[in-house]
């Protein structure tokens, strides 16, 4: 049993977790799209996914971010946040501030900004990654 807080109070629910055995891996091209907007969770994500030799990370550098700040007020209306969780991709190296790098890095440009419904460079190169991977 577990309590869970729902709108004015706590509920208690019974919990019977389920054990899945992975009946096969699958291992395929795949392309993860990055950009400044990849933060926290989706950083998490890209760590995880790092060393995976049939992962393409492509488009821009992710946030920089664990997802976790303190934000403490300042004297003089100012505040400042402070990582309060440390995170390093696989081989130790840092990248908070800083991002996780793609391995294609494709930078948006002024089509994808002024008619994003119509053109997106990042997927359009992911696109192009996986078909020249396939008709090898």
């Amino acid at each position: 049993m577990f309590k869970a807080y729902l709108g004015s109070k706590f509920h208690e629910f019974e919990y019977k977790p389920q054990i899945v055995e992975p009946v096969e891996k699958l291992s395929v091209p795949t392309v993860v799209l990055t950009s400044v907007l990849t933060a926290s969770a989706a950083e998490d994500f890209l760590i995880y996914l790092y060393n995976q030799k049939n992962i393409t990370r492509v488009g821009g550098y992710s946030n920089g971010s664990t997802g976790q700040p303190l934000q403490i007020e300042l004297p003089g209306n100012g505040s400042a946040i402070i990582c309060t969780k440390k995170v390093t991709l696989p081989d130790g190296e840092e990248f908070i501030g800083v991002g996780i790098k793609p391995h294609i890095f494709v930078e948006r440009n002024l089509n994808d900004t002024l008619y994003p419904l119509k053109f997106d460079s990042q997927l359009e190169a992911g696109i192009n990654h996986l078909k020249a991977k396939v008709k090898k």
